[in-house]
C-alpha cells in the first residue's frame, strides 16, 4: 500500500503519516467470547476506517490496465495477468465468488481463475442491483418489490398505532428509498415493471393515511397528493433530468484521467 501512494506521488509527511496509519497493525478473532491470538496485519487496508475506503481505491487503481481483451482466449491470459497482479500486491481473488455472464447469443466460453473454473450465471447482482444477461431489469426489480413488501409488512404491524407523519417518514426511509436505489440506472420502460413499483407505493399509501377502502384510482390519487407522495415514476424522471443535468454542466466529479 505504501509503494502504491509513492508511485501516486505522495510523499514527505502525507506519506510518514500513512506509514504510521498502516504499520505494526494486528487482528484477532472473537468466537463465542473468546479471542484468539493476535496477528500481526503485513498487508492490506484496514476495514472500518474513514480512509479505508479510499486507500482500497488507490489499492487497485492499476488494475484496470490489466484487463484489456475482448476475444475470450485473450481474456483468459488476462485473468492470468489479475492472478500475476494480485500475487504482486499482496491480493487475494476468491475464484468461487467470481462469475461469467454473457450478454450476447454466441456459445459461452470457460474461464479460470485460480486453478477454479468460474461458474456462468444468467443474472448477478452488482454493488445492489441485479444485471441480467439479456441487460433487462425485470429481475431487479421483482426482488427489490418483494423485499419492498416484505418492509411494508414489518411497518403494519409494528406502526399501527404510530402517528400518519411518523408512518410518512418510515415509508420514506425504509421502503421508498429501497424502491429507487439506483434507479437512474435501471428505470424500467415495461409497465408491467413500473405498475409493480407504483402498487408497493400505494399499499403504503393506504396504510399511511388508514383508508382501505378507497380502490378507485381518482381516490388513491387523492391520498396520494394529500400526502404530498408523487408517482414514483415521477420522481425516477426528476433524478435522471437532474442528473444529466449535473453531467451537461460538469457538476459531478469526473472520471481521473491519466
Amino acid at each position: 500500500m505504501l509503494a502504491k501512494l509513492e508511485s501516486y506521488g505522495i510523499d514527505g509527511p502525507i506519506l510518514d503519516w500513512h506509514k504510521m496509519f498502516l504499520k505494526q497493525r494486528s487482528m484477532r478473532v472473537l468466537v463465542d467470547g473468546e479471542n484468539s491470538d493476535s496477528v500481526g496485519v503485513a498487508s492490506g487496508v484496514p476495514q472500518g476506517t474513514v480512509l479505508g475506503p479510499l486507500l482500497f481505491l488507490c489499492h487497485i487503481n492499476d488494475l484496470p490496465e490489466t484487463v484489456k481483451s475482448q476475444d475470450h482466449q485473450l481474456l483468459q491470459n488476462d485473468l492470468a495477468s489479475l492472478e500475476e497482479w494480485a500475487e504482486k500486491w499482496g491480493m487475494r481473488f476468491n475464484a468461487k465468488k467470481c462469475y461469467v455472464m454473457s450478454v450476447n447469443n454466441k456459445s459461452s466460453h470457460f474461464y479460470k481463475l485460480d486453478n477454479h473454473i468460474l461458474q456462468q450465471v444468467q443474472q448477478n447482482p452488482y454493488l445492489g442491483v441485479i444485471i441480467s444477461d439479456d441487460l433487462r431489469w425485470s429481475a431487479h426489480i421483482a426482488k427489490t418489490v418483494k423485499k419492498a413488501n416484505s418492509t411494508l409488512g414489518f411497518l403494519r404491524r409494528n406502526l399501527r398505532h404510530c402517528p400518519k407523519d411518523g408512518r410518512k417518514q418510515a415509508y420514506i426511509g425504509l421502503i421508498r428509498s429501497l424502491l429507487e436505489y439506483a434507479s437512474i440506472v435501471w428505470d424500467p420502460y415495461l409497465i408491467k415493471d413500473i405498475n409493480a413499483l407504483e402498487r408497493v407505493q400505494r399499499q403504503a399509501v393506504r396504510f399511511i393515511s388508514g383508508d382501505y377502502t378507497s380502490r378507485e384510482e381518482g381516490s388513491i390519487r387523492r391520498l396520494m397528493n394529500e400526502l404530498k407522495l408523487p408517482t414514483l415514476e415521477n420522481r425516477r424522471r426528476h433524478s435522471r433530468l437532474t442528473f444529466l443535468y449535473k453531467v451537461a454542466g460538469e457538476l459531478v466529479p469526473a472520471i481521473p484521467q491519466e
